[in-house]
């Protein structure tokens, strides 16, 4: 808590001070590909909590005002010719957002083709359609429904487990104790036990996990998709299931891989298709799943790390910055501080 305060006032300063405008004027041999989520005018239960995946409407078009003010924002495309030529557009940014919500078509596409600029979305395709919701959707709604005392002792009691309890024992808040729970439904569960634990959970708490589902549009369906398609939106893979490949198998990598792309393929057709690692941490790309990734046809692998993008970056590693529903000043601080970081040897 204390590193974030410290952080959010140093942004702050930078921003209000000018300074920032000196980062950003030295740091022009990069790119940065932003990562965004959900855009609504409302924060509900399936994507309130600590992922901060999402941005009011008003602060969208805040952030994005700010970005074509000082920056070139260019396709993921565009992007990644440039590269293969060797060059690179000064103050490049690329517009991304993670998992295929539906409110990517009903307010963020509008504003998109408003202010003319490119986007790539990634989906996560068991959820297109609402045929398989993402299991953090349904682990938030849980726990901003009920809270999140309730739910970690109704997984104690379902778990029995000491490995949960450990994964658990360090929080020192509600927020961390929420990432840590998802964290540990990510990565130390197998994906089908994974579902099993939430539709215990969905039991106990007397809730019908269909009904909730069907009854809320939470992810874009393939009619939407095909509306964008080519309108200034080009579409990647995120995976089926939003599982880190660093909890499979390299055979069920391979299998989950494969699928979404044949489904992407299946209702849009575009010679350029990214890849998003869901996830997307150190860990979660190891270099058998980039070849696997890169051997079933696909142009580019995005990752959610930090890392600035530059002529020597590979197209298999290419980071992100994940952008949260933070002011602009804060925004102004994430876009540069890995410039910062550069400098100082952080």
């Amino acid at each position: 808590m204390m590193k974030s305060f410290t952080e959010n006032l140093f942004a702050l300063m930078l921003y209000y001070s000018g300074l920032i405008k000196v980062i950003r004027d030295k740091g022009r041999p990069y790119a940065k590909i932003l990562a965004f989520h959900s855009v609504s005018n409302d924060e509900n239960y399936f994507v309130q909590g600590v992922t901060d995946i999402w941005i009011s409407v008003a602060l969208f078009v805040e952030q994005l005002s700010y970005i074509r003010k000082y920056y070139n924002i260019t396709s993921l495309q565009g992007l990644v010719e440039s590269l293969q030529k060797g060059e690179i557009q000064e103050r490049s940014v690329v517009i991304t957002f993670d998992d295929g919500f539906a409110d990517n078509y009903h307010f963020v596409y509008p504003i998109l083709e408003n202010f003319r600029i490119p986007a790539t979305i990634f989906l996560t395709t068991e959820a297109i359609d609402n045929r398989k919701p993402i299991w953090i959707q349904k682990l938030n709604y849980l726990i901003n429904k009920f809270g999140i005392d309730k739910i970690v002792d109704s997984m104690k009691g379902l778990l029995g487990d000491a490995q949960f309890e450990r994964s658990i024992s360090n929080a020192d808040s509600s927020h961390c104790l929420h990432k840590q729970i998802e964290q540990f439904l990510a990565y130390k569960v197998p994906k089908e036990f994974r579902e099993e634990i939430l539709l215990k959970l969905y039991a106990k708490f007397n809730i019908s996990l269909e009904n909730i589902f069907s009854q809320n549009e939470i992810f874009l369906s393939w009619k939407t998709v095909k509306k964008m398609h080519g309108n200034g939106i080009c579409f990647g893979n995120h995976g089926e299931s939003h599982t880190p490949f660093a909890a499979m198998s390299v055979d069920d990598q391979r299998a989950e891989i494969v699928s979404s792309k044949n489904m992407i393929e299946k209702h849009i057709k575009q010679d350029f298709l990214p890849f998003a690692y869901p996830f997307g941490q150190q860990r979660d790309f190891a270099r058998a799943t980039k070849r696997i990734i890169d051997e079933a046809g696909h142009s580019c692998i995005l990752t959610a790390m930090p890392t600035l993008v530059d002529v020597n970056t590979s197209l298999q590693e290419l980071g992100r910055i994940v952008i949260g529903n933070i002011p602009v000043y804060r925004l102004a601080y994430e876009l540069e501080k890995s410039v910062l970081k550069s400098w100082l040897k952080l």
